[in-house]
């Protein structure tokens, strides 16, 4: 019997996504122009893992925007297209991992970094429910610069030699700063350099002091909270800065 004849409707052909059962989900390819998922300004480090000549190599760098088919993401050196990656995002609650794919890569100009958008191609259900539920709390925060809680002893060094070092601890950290803990207030606008004392070596951040509390607001301890905003943070530290926030919590 010979086959019918297709018809042509001048409309483009859109095929059924792949891979919608229930043991997992294939992301299904887009038709160019389109977006399948929103997307949300999601901060998070960023852990790839390609295969190299049969040895496995990890880089950090840190997503961009992000939704369910995948995110953009700054790197530090460029991977080629259709590379095939496996990926880890560190989450204030824990770590989600998936593959990927690289869609395409453009660099940003003097800052260092190299854009990438990549497309999620296979989600485990556990995983995505987890996607699902950061996008859910952290989405739609303008920004949205998530916080890891971190415990570590810190030195800050005012910019001004004159004043001396204080002793303090970490309280949380995101991309674009840090909670301090000090024993004495200092005044908003005041340049610090702070060594986080982590557990496999220091790593040393600059940035001003963005807010304080009163003195009459001292948590247990006596210590006073500070918001600190970074204002130096080059690619190989912001790389540094991410690894430091993939270690288990």
């Amino acid at each position: 019997m010979p086959t019918p004849e297709k018809r042509s409707t001048g409309r483009r052909q859109v095929h059924s996504p792949p891979g919608t059962g229930r043991e997992g989900r294939d992301v299904p390819r887009l038709i160019k122009g389109q977006r399948r998922f929103p997307r949300y300004a999601i901060r998070l480090p960023f852990l790839h893992t390609t295969e190299s000549s049969g040895t496995d190599r990890a880089e950090m760098g840190w997503t961009r925007n992000m939704g369910e088919g995948g995110a953009c993401v700054e790197l530090t050196e460029s991977l080629r297209p259709q590379r095939p990656i496996r990926v880890r995002l560190q989450t204030a609650k824990g770590a989600i991992e998936l593959q990927a794919s690289v869609v395409w890569s453009k660099r940003t100009g003097s800052s260092g970094s190299i854009l990438h958008g990549v497309a999620f191609t296979q989600v485990a259900p556990q995983q995505l429910e987890c996607l699902r539920e950061l996008f859910h709390v952290e989405g739609f925060v303008r920004h949205a610069g998530v916080r890891w809680p971190l415990d570590f002893p810190i030195t800050c060094r005012p910019k001004d030699i004159t004043k001396p070092s204080l002793q303090g601890r970490t309280g949380d950290i995101s991309r674009g700063g840090l909670l301090l803990l000090l024993p004495e207030a200092q005044p908003v606008g005041t340049k610090l350099e702070v060594t986080i004392q982590a557990s496999k070596e220091p790593l040393t951040v600059v940035g001003e002091v963005a807010w304080v509390e009163e003195s009459g607001g001292r948590i247990s301890g006596g210590l006073i909270r500070h918001g600190l905003r970074f204002t130096s943070l080059g690619p190989s530290l912001s790389a540094a800065l991410g690894l430091l926030l993939a270690e288990p919590l």
